[in-house]
Parts: C-alpha cells; structure tokens; sequence
C-alpha cells in the first residue's frame, strides 16, 4: 500500500466518499459489495460532514476499492485551494503505432 494512500484514510470525509462514487457511477450497493461492508455502513460514513470516525478497516476497504475504480484522494494542502478533495486518475493513451504500414 502506497504511504499516500495510507495517510487518506485516516483523515477521509464524507463528502470526499461521496464525491469519488459518483466520479466513477458507482452505486451505494455497488462500492458497498466491492469493498465489503453494508450499504448502509456506506450511506453513515457519507452522510459525515469532516473526517469519517470508522474502524479503520471499514475506511481501507472502501477507499481502496474507489482508488482501484480510478480515483485519487487529495489530502489538505495538495489541490490550488488547500482543502481535501477526490480527482481521477490520469488516462494513459495507448503510443501511437509509429511503424504502420501506411505511413501514418
């Protein structure tokens, strides 16, 4: 596990949960599965306003299950407005094929 990705969850909000489910269209259900913990342990942490209090496990779980759908959990002090946050992870391209055939 990434030291970065470590530091996330303990300090996670509730509106950085809720914010990285819907950056990737997952359902409550959905991440609640993937992570495994209920819908409604799902639903608690992001109804948090702040820093989520749950067992530390319970946050792993469900903050690597939304990094391994393509997020990336901002702490405090690392986006322009210094504030936590959630963006996605970059895309990488396939390299154009320079040795086509045709030339192009």
């Amino acid at each position: 596990m990434a030291q970065n990705s470590y530091r996330c969850k303990l300090l996670v909000t509730g509106e950085q949960l809720r914010g990285a489910r819907a950056m990737v269209r997952l359902e409550q259900s959905d991440l609640a599965k993937t992570a495994g913990v209920s819908v409604d342990t799902i639903k608690r942490l992001e109804r948090t306003q702040g820093v989520v209090s749950a067992n530390l496990a319970t946050v792993h779980a469900i903050v690597a299950a939304l990094e391994a759908a393509g997020v990336v959990f901002l702490d405090a002090g690392e986006s322009a407005d210094g504030g936590p946050g959630v963006r996605l992870k970059a895309v990488q391209e396939p390299a154009p094929d320079l040795g086509s055939a045709d030339g192009q």
